[in-house]
């Protein structure tokens, strides 16, 4: 699937500042809302995780930073990603590795023995990000797997407006967290437009199945959303990384059957 950036930047801005602004979105928006942001954090996610796999076979073990840092996903134009690597505070950051993706293929890299210095999109996404993992801090955010937040950030506005979401990894190649997601969205200058938890407690596909007869193998997944009335884009997002439909029971009593982008309420 190709993501046309552009195109999804100007319908999702508009949703995401109507939710921000503390307007009702109706049930058709939501739906949509889910459907485009589910699809990019997926994108964004597997471009930084393919990325990774680069820049760990390319840059030498000793090269690799030893105190802060970080990596920005930008997106281009013609469904390409830009990955950057960098070492350093967000001001003053060295680049030391950048990768370029089509379609889930690196189809350039580069280790930079002399860094190069962020762009002032990379630093406003890094910024971004920055400011996500500090109103994690404060709201006690935390995620249900053992390793830190996975950030996607997904730029919405040449100002540096963004929506990051930060994710629990994947730790365990026959488990997959559903719990421990969150959405912070900040403006260009760091301050919160919007927070929202996905979910009230940490669950992961194998205690979701835990009852299932031993060896089978679950068809799909359920979860419930008891804070929302329809799927919401991490429902869509778990349904591209389990490569499976996933069943969605909402707080108004209804059944959602969310397979990658097709979300249907499943009629008694």
């Amino acid at each position: 699937m190709r993501l046309a950036w552009s195109a999804f930047v100007w319908a999702s801005c508009c949703l995401l500042a109507t939710a921000a602004a503390g307007q009702t979105l109706s049930e058709a928006d939501r739906l949509t809302y889910a459907q485009r942001f589910g699809v990019a954090i997926y994108f964004l996610d597997k471009v930084a995780a393919i990325a990774t796999d680069a820049m760990r076979g390319s840059v030498p073990p000793e090269r690799l930073p030893t105190t802060s840092g970080g990596m920005v996903v930008e997106p281009l134009e013609d469904a390409r990603f830009r990955v950057v690597f960098y070492r350093g505070a967000v001001d003053g950051a060295e680049v030391y590795f950048v990768a370029e993706l089509r379609e889930g293929r690196v189809t350039k890299k580069a280790f930079h023995e002399r860094p190069l210095l962020l762009s002032s999109a990379q630093a406003s996404l890094a910024r971004a990000s920055d400011a996500a993992a500090k109103v994690a801090v404060t709201n006690g955010y935390a995620p249900c797997t053992k390793f830190p937040f996975n950030p996607v950030v997904i730029p919405l506005a040449a100002d540096g407006t963004a929506a990051v979401y930060l994710l629990s990894p994947q730790t365990e190649a026959d488990d997959y967290p559903m719990g421990g997601h969150f959405r912070i969205a900040v403006d260009g200058s760091g301050q919160l437009l919007d927070t929202r938890p996905f979910t009230r407690s940490c669950i992961s596909t194998r205690e979701a199945a835990k009852d299932m007869p031993p060896g089978a193998i679950p068809m799909a997944a359920f979860i419930s959303a008891p804070m929302d009335d329809t799927p919401h884009e991490l429902h869509v997002f778990l349904s591209f990384a389990l490569q499976k439909p996933v069943y969605v029971s909402t707080r108004d009593g209804r059944l959602w059957h969310v397979d990658k982008t097709s979300i249907v309420e499943v009629k008694h």
